[in-house]
């Protein structure tokens, strides 16, 4: 898992883009008819229920997913997250904070205020508490490697199963993880909850 903030980093990154040949850029614009597709509407964010105060919404392309998470002043605290394991996924505070969990057991605990990235290997079980420092609204937005499926359909017609789970919780139904991560073997249990990750967050300053 790798943190860092941005500013110095990014200036660089624009001027790397700004670097790149014409003729690649070029390129990468041709016009690819098997690429052409229908984009879906997403006319906002979803809201989980029970117990509400926490909205997601994930737009695919053709090859990953863009996430987007935010929790209301004053609920974050309380929300019951799932534990997840997912593709590779990177995120980005935009304002408030996270407690942040990744790993089998505790060996990464952080918390995430805005400005912060976090890099999640694929299948590695992770969760957060949002509004962590005041219980603020915050936002965080991540994106997937891959086309993650599990966070929602191409269209906006129906919701897969464990974006279903995730806007209906059920504290007894476990890691949610995708279909790749769930027939992984020799993985060790969890060994960590979002409760006793709550515990352990008042620990940290």
């Amino acid at each position: 898992m790798k943190i860092q903030k941005y500013g110095f980093v990014v200036g660089l990154m624009a001027m790397a883009v700004l670097m790149v040949s014409q003729s690649a850029v070029a390129e990468s614009l041709q016009y690819k008819p098997e690429n052409a597709r229908e984009f879906p509407s997403h006319s906002g964010l979803r809201e989980m229920d029970p117990p509400g105060g926490f909205f997601m919404n994930f737009i695919h392309g053709s090859n990953s997913t863009l996430a987007v998470y935010r929790s209301e002043q004053g609920r974050g605290r309380d929300l019951p997250l799932r534990i997840n394991r997912h593709a590779e996924e990177t995120g980005t505070v935009l304002y408030g904070s996270v407690l942040f969990r990744a790993g089998y057991g505790t060996e990464f605990t952080r918390i995430l205020r805005a400005g912060d990235s976090i890099l999640i290997p694929k299948c590695m079980p992770h969760g957060g508490i949002f509004g962590w420092d005041n219980n603020e609204e915050t936002l965080l937005v991540s994106t997937f490697t891959e086309k993650y499926v599990e966070y929602g359909p191409d269209d906006t017609g129906g919701v897969p199963g464990e974006f279903a789970a995730k806007l209906s919780y059920d504290a007894e139904s476990g890691v949610a993880a995708s279909e790749e991560c769930a027939r992984m073997e020799g993985a060790p249990p969890v060994t960590w909850t979002v409760d006793s990750l709550r515990a352990d967050g008042a620990k940290l300053k």
